[in-house]
């Protein structure tokens, strides 16, 4: 194998695992807006054009939008704890996309507690030699109280087995 090419496939390896920690950071960010109601930690992650799209949760282009957006987090939920796993990162020179499955537990302001299931599909941009997130769109595949399960909301979007 030539020099060059084990040079890259190294620094492929690096970036990827830049982008699973960034990842990391934007999960603990989300627990840390609705933990602690911080949003500091969050907004790190994001270009300053960035698109955070949460279909139902709406489309918010832009830090100030995303900032705008999150803010009302801390009105909505107590706590918050994001796991995203089973990552697919594919990285083009300063342009990456990844793919995370989402498993996600909420307690809303009522005392509700909840559950998250969904895929969401990211694309990341190297700014200052720093990986961010420069989009994120998440798709839902059920959102229910832990309580009840998410058999009914799957059952609706894949048909009962």
């Amino acid at each position: 194998m030539a020099h060059n090419a084990l040079e890259k496939r190294i620094q492929q390896l690096e970036d990827i695992e830049s982008i699973k920690c960034l990842k990391f950071d934007y999960a603990e960010g989300c627990d840390v807006v609705a933990n602690q109601n911080n949003l500091g930690p969050l907004l790190k992650v994001f270009t300053e054009d960035a698109v955070w799209d949460g279909g139902a949760f709406g489309k918010h282009v832009g830090k100030a939008a995303i900032k705008e957006f999150l803010s009302g987090i801390p009105a909505m939920l107590t706590y918050s704890m994001h796991y995203f796993m089973n990552a697919r990162i594919s990285v083009d020179n300063d342009q990456a996309e990844g793919r995370w499955y989402l498993l996600a537990f909420f307690t809303d302001v009522e005392g509700n507690d909840l559950v998250l299931i969904g895929i969401e599909d990211d694309v990341y941009k190297r700014v200052d030699g720093k990986w961010l997130i420069d989009s994120m769109t998440l798709t839902t595949h059920s959102q229910a109280p832990l309580s009840e399960g998410w058999h009914a909301a799957v059952s609706e979007l894949f048909g009962s087995k």
